[in-house]
């Protein structure tokens, strides 16, 4: 695999990733008027993501074009830590510090748990 076939497939999958986040985040947004805070959105999103990212590494070649199409350019298209670090921000910040630490607990520790026990099972 030469460096631009690489870097096709994490900018095709990353893309494709970006975009299914958003696509995501606006569904489920307007399902029921919103029937889920943002920032569980976010959470759920994070959790399918690091779920998938986990199977990927398990079960492939991590060195191969399908694992940077789908594992680097998607999953990390997908994933959004760096919302979910300006999300705690914001519910700290509006004095929301159970929320947050709800958050922050299940964010690091469920998706954490579940990635360990896909991957080290």
């Amino acid at each position: 695999m030469n460096m631009y076939s690489a870097g096709l497939a994490v900018f095709l999958g990353g893309g494709v990733g970006a975009l299914s986040r958003f696509s995501i985040g606006i569904w489920l947004s307007t399902i029921k008027n919103g029937i889920l805070p943002g920032h569980w959105i976010t959470f759920l999103i994070n959790l399918f993501a690091s779920i998938g990212l986990a199977l990927l590494v398990k079960y492939t070649d991590t060195k191969s074009t399908f694992f940077l199409l789908l594992g680097t350019g998607f999953c990390g298209g997908w994933s959004t830590y760096s919302t979910f670090s300006v999300e705690v921000a914001q519910l700290i910040h509006s004095g929301q510090f159970l929320q947050a630490l709800a958050y922050i607990s299940a964010s690091l520790l469920v998706i954490s748990a579940l990635v360990y026990l896909i991957y080290c099972r």
